[in-house]
C-alpha cells in the first residue's frame, strides 16, 4: 500500500507541476501576444494556436487531477442512500467501468495517432499533428489508473474506520 500511495504522489505532483507550467506559460504568450499586436503591430502567428491547444491540454490534465481527488463528475446519490457493505460494491463497479471506458477511450485515441502519423500532417513549421495528439491516451489511462487508486485508498480508510 506505501508503494501505491508513493507512486500515486509522484504521479500527482508530475500532473500538478504540468498544469503550473502550461498555465504559466499560457499567461506569458498570452501578454507576450497583446504586446507584440499593441506595440509592434502584429502578432506571433503559431502562438494563438499554441494556447488553443494549451486550453485543451489544462482541461485533460485538470480531468486527472479531479480523478485523482474522486471530484469528477459523478451520480453518487445512490452511493449516499446504501449502507457500506453495499455501496462498496456499487463504487467498485463505477471504477471497473470508468476504467474500462477510459482504457477503450485511450486504445481509440492511439487508433488516432496512428491514423495522423499515416497521413503525416503538419500544423505549424515541423509540428506534427500526431505529435500534440499524445495527450489523448496519456490522459485517459491515467484517469483510469487514478480512478482504481481513488477506489483503492477510500475502501481502504473506509475500511479502516470500520474496522476501530
Amino acid at each position: 500500500m506505501k508503494i501505491l500511495k508513493l507512486f500515486d504522489h509522484i504521479l500527482s505532483f508530475i500532473v500538478h507541476f504540468c498544469i503550473v507550467t502550461l498555465l504559466m506559460a499560457m499567461l506569458l504568450a498570452a501578454i507576450v501576444q497583446v504586446i507584440s499586436r499593441n506595440f509592434l503591430g502584429g502578432g506571433i502567428d503559431w502562438l494563438d494556436f499554441w494556447v488553443r491547444h494549451s486550453v485543451l491540454y489544462l482541461g485533460l490534465l485538470g480531468a486527472v487531477s479531479a480523478t485523482r481527488l474522486g471530484n469528477q463528475i459523478k451520480i453518487d446519490a445512490i452511493i449516499k442512500l446504501l449502507p457500506f457493505s453495499v455501496s462498496k460494491w456499487f463504487q467498485l463497479f463505477t471504477t471497473i467501468v470508468t476504467s474500462f471506458i477510459c482504457i477503450w477511450l485511450a486504445d481509440a485515441s492511439l487508433k488516432m495517432i496512428q491514423m495522423e502519423k499515416e497521413a503525416g500532417t503538419v500544423l505549424i513549421g515541423n509540428i506534427k499533428t500526431s505529435m500534440l495528439l499524445w495527450i489523448f491516451p496519456i490522459s485517459f489511462v491515467l484517469i483510469a489508473v487514478n480512478s482504481i487508486f481513488h477506489f483503492i485508498f477510500i475502501f481502504q480508510s473506509k475500511e479502516d474506520k470500520v474496522n476501530k
